[in-house]
């Protein structure tokens, strides 16, 4: 089974949890309203905490998996990237190197002068 169809399967016996618990809740005020405080008691009695912690420390596991697994996949694109960058820089003849370093360069350094004149011109306002 995927991880997204069990984190639907889930969130949907902890949504059916929360919705049984608001019943047994509800029928509690019911009961405390007319009096009946011991069955009240007793009814909250069987409210069961550690279903809804186990349903929740499984869905955060899951997120945690999710997370580890897109760390590692950005990584291996980072590496892949500068692997590819090497490659265009190191092969070929002197001057294609010099034009495939000025390209890896030009980008980020664009962006570095655009962020740098947009905070010139955020702070020329304050």
């Amino acid at each position: 089974m995927q991880k997204t169809d069990r984190k639907i399967e889930l969130l949907g016996k902890l949504q059916e949890e929360l919705d049984r618990r608001t019943q047994v809740e509800e029928e509690a005020v019911r009961l405390i309203s007319n009096g009946e405080c011991e069955k009240a008691c007793e009814l909250l009695s069987t409210l069961d905490d550690s279903i809804v912690k186990s349903i929740r420390q499984e869905l955060d596991q899951l997120d945690a998996d999710a997370a580890k697994g897109n760390k590692e996949k950005y990584k291996k694109g980072f590496w892949d990237r500068v692997e590819y960058l090497a490659k265009l820089f190191w092969e070929g003849k002197w001057s294609e190197r010099i034009d495939n370093l000025c390209l890896a360069i030009f980008w980020p350094v664009l962006i570095l002068w655009c962020i740098a004149a947009l905070v010139r011109i955020i702070l020329c306002f304050l």
